[in-house]
């Protein structure tokens, strides 16, 4: 269970890993380089420059749907022929998206915070995206992270990573909507603070510590039983990919380090083989008529 870096690739704030069955391919953002990843499965890297910060990458029916600042852009990197997709009316010039996550129904379940460094005030909204219509799932937030489906796609895991709340919930997902939040887990006596999530098939849900160096895994009744020491002080994002579904690749950033980094792997993709056995991500509807897959 060594983690390793995946290529020479370092990320100013390396974010939203996610496995695309159908490309083979793992995707990711680099926030402040305003870049999109991508990593093949012999983990060749590509990158491919955006207008705004890159805030996090689903797979979509016409290739990836990145979200950036101002709106979110739907098509094929290899073509760099993109759709723009506008942000919610209600949404303002001081906030931009944060983390994402594809729902059972694929339609796109994502949050957004203040610009300011873990944002300015919990004024943070988690939307859904479907068939073209924003609606509000729910409003409150500092930092929304931590989106990811049960998989049985019941639930939704979500958490909030500014210091003052550092809490995991879970909320029943029905049609489109979400009943209410219960606790999941808090991060008060754990290392660093709940960023980007995934869930394995065995129903685990896996979770980066942002500033502790390390990867924190829950059962599905929020019992933690597992937590993986990182070489990076600070990973973002966790996502289950590979063939075989049975790796785990963590992003991490570069910024905001508190202490040395001798191997030079703050920024890297990183992966760790033979943790979970993973599901396969579905990929967000943006066409009707699209097939399902992932």
């Amino acid at each position: 269970m060594t983690p390793t870096a995946i290529s020479a690739l370092r990320a100013r704030v390396g974010e939203s890993a996610c496995w695309s069955v159908r490309d083979q391919s793992l995707f990711s953002v680099d926030i402040w380089s305003r870049e999109l990843w991508r990593h093949d499965a012999d983990h060749q890297p590509a990158r491919f420059a955006m207008p705004e910060m890159a805030a996090c990458v689903v797979p979509a029916d016409e290739g990836v749907l990145v979200a950036l600042e101002s709106h979110l852009l739907a098509g094929n990197p290899d073509q760099g022929a993109w759709r723009r997709v506008d942000a919610p009316a209600d949404h303002p010039d001081t906030h931009r998206f944060n983390d994402a996550c594809v729902a059972p129904d694929q339609s796109l379940v994502i949050g957004t915070m203040h610009k300011s460094h873990l944002g300015a005030s919990p004024t943070g909204t988690l939307y859904r995206l479907a068939q073209g219509r924003w609606s509000v799932l729910a409003t409150g937030f500092w930092t929304i992270n931590g989106l990811a489906f049960s998989p049985d796609g019941c639930w939704l895991y979500l958490s909030d990573s500014h210091p003052e709340v550092q809490m995991v919930w879970r909320a029943p997902w029905d049609g489109g909507a979400i009943g209410p939040r219960q606790v999941f887990a808090r991060f008060d006596s754990l290392r660093g603070r709940p960023d980007g999530a995934t869930v394995d098939a065995r129903g685990n849900y896996w979770i980066a510590g942002v500033g502790g160096g390390c990867v924190h895994c829950f059962d599905a009744e929020g019992v933690h039983v597992a937590e993986i020491d990182m070489p990076v002080e600070n990973p973002t994002r966790v996502a289950v990919g590979g063939p075989a579904l049975d790796r785990l690749y963590v992003t991490s950033m570069a910024e905001r380090l508190t202490r040395p980094d001798p191997a030079g792997l703050a920024g890297a993709v990183l992966m760790i083989d033979g943790v979970a056995g993973g599901i396969a991500t579905p990929f967000c509807v943006m066409r009707d008529g699209a097939a399902p897959g992932g």
